[in-house]
């Protein structure tokens, strides 16, 4: 059994994460830290701290990168990986490891659950993946043979989207990669600066390319390049341009309905079961009047660049 963590600038995280595996209590468990260029030696002292094998990469290749130069070391016949602000369960690697006596397995998909929640904000970042569905990598095993004969991840996804399209290629050989919930690990949410969401907006550049190279699994992931929160702001832009190239000033007043619909939607999905104060609130709107128009340009942008076009 190998678990694979890649890292890169979070010490005190991932003490606590190698924390949580060092209490799986399984002997044959061997734990590959990828530092991903950290600063100073913290990270390579807490690794080698906790009994990890340590690798350095030469350079910074992102989380992907990472991934696969620690699959090149890996031993075990399972490979389980887990993000270094993640916390494990006691029983994850045992619930994620029982499957893999059926050979049609390829990879078994964990629950992942945002614990301790405390006072979530709308700019709290944290992951959830409660019905399966989503193959994070923070929380997702994979037989190593499997691994190595699709070639791992793939670099052309270098920040988003490499998890499912790795999950995909496991899938189109054939394998099941089936979602147990005892295989839990806590993602706990911590704060993030205003302007994250429009990074994650910006992600959705890859979205094309994903949808190119797995149409059907894409389809059936029941993912939106194009968030269907954001299609009143898309028909607001389109009415917009229509008055202005037409002269139709009365469009103009008609297409801001929908786009009104749309932003507060938006803020209220974002805001809705969080804290936060009114200024929390008053960013979201804000920071949502972008996010549509930075989505609809990163994946117009994806488009072009890969040559394919999803809703």
């Amino acid at each position: 059994m190998s678990v694979i963590v890649p890292t890169r600038d979070r010490p005190d995280l991932l003490a606590r994460c190698l924390e949580s595996l060092k209490e799986q209590g399984l002997d044959s468990m061997e734990i590959i830290v990828v530092d991903d260029c950290s600063l100073g030696d913290r990270t390579r002292s807490i690794a080698r701290g906790a009994g990890a094998v340590y690798i350095r990469q030469d350079y910074p290749q992102g989380p992907g990168g990472a991934r696969n130069r620690g699959l090149e070391r890996a031993r075990g016949y399972v490979v389980a990986f887990i993000d270094d602000d993640c916390v494990a369960s006691s029983g994850w690697l045992s619930a994620g490891l029982a499957h893999f006596k059926d050979g049609t397995i390829g990879g078994v998909e964990g629950r992942t659950e945002a614990e301790p929640k405390g006072d979530l904000s709308p700019f709290s970042h944290y992951i959830e993946n409660l019905e399966g569905g989503g193959y994070q990598t923070c929380n997702i095993f994979y037989r190593r043979d499997v691994l190595r004969s699709v070639g791992g991840f793939d670099p052309s996804f270098p920040i988003f989207r490499e998890d499912a399209d790795l999950a995909f290629r496991v899938m189109e050989l054939g394998f099941l990669i089936p979602f147990e919930l005892k295989a839990l690990v806590y993602h706990p949410p911590r704060p993030t600066s205003y302007i994250t969401p429009l990074k994650h907006a910006l992600r959705h550049h890859f979205d094309p390319l994903l949808s190119k190279r797995h149409p059907h699994s894409y389809r059936a992931m029941g993912s939106f390049a194009l968030a269907r929160s954001h299609y009143g702001a898309y028909l607001g832009y389109v009415c917009w341009i229509v008055s202005i190239v037409g002269g139709f000033w009365w469009l103009a007043l008609i297409g801001a309905v929908p786009w009104l619909v749309s932003q507060i939607y938006s803020t209220q999905k974002a805001c809705r079961g969080k804290g936060g104060g009114m200024k929390d609130r008053v960013m979201v709107f804000l920071v949502n009047l972008a996010v549509p128009l930075v989505r609809l340009v990163a994946v117009v942008g994806g488009w072009i660049r890969f040559g394919k076009l999803v809703p």
